[in-house]
């Protein structure tokens, strides 16, 4: 039996960069960088094996609602700017606060929308020797396998 994940990022997780491979088959678990290509596959053969802790990482969720939080501060503060410019007045604490609320506001918004990744899964394996931890955002039910014949739970423990 094989099991193969792609996208998958070993001991740490960029959404920006296309991950690795990460082949389970009866005998040993083998994980391919794309990135380094001179590198040597990672071979963790399975009588190796001494822990296997399959997880979710949610502390890259929730960027979305602040978002939509500070959309809704920057839409008020912007509509406000805008009558404040309409109506001539002048520069004052008032004006020029509402101008500059609604500039962070913007900045706000653009910040957090784009933090936004989703949850990753976390599968970790332990050896006598090192801890390997593979993350990957998609394929999430091929790790719950791996893990289950590996020897580790499928429940998912979320942090």
């Amino acid at each position: 039996m094989s099991i193969d994940v792609t996208d998958v990022h070993l001991n740490e997780y960029d959404a920006g960069v296309s991950g690795g491979r990460l082949v389970y088959q009866e005998r040993n678990l083998a994980y391919t960088d794309p990135a380094e290509p001179e590198r040597e596959v990672t071979t963790i053969p399975v009588e190796d094996i001494t822990r296997v802790d399959a997880g979710t990482d949610l502390s890259l969720t929730g960027f979305r609602g602040l978002a939509l939080f500070y959309l809704l501060f920057a839409v008020v503060a912007t509509y406000r700017a805008v009558l404040f410019l309409a109506d001539g007045a002048e520069l004052t604490v008032v004006s020029g606060g509402t101008y500059v609320i609604a500039i962070f506001c913007w900045y706000g918004v653009a910040n957090f929308a784009t933090q936004e990744v989703g949850a990753v899964r976390i599968l970790t394996v332990e050896t006598v020797e090192t801890e390997y931890t593979f993350l990957t955002d998609g394929q999430t039910e091929r790790f719950g396998q791996i893990a289950s014949q590996l020897g580790g739970g499928q429940t998912w423990e979320t942090w």
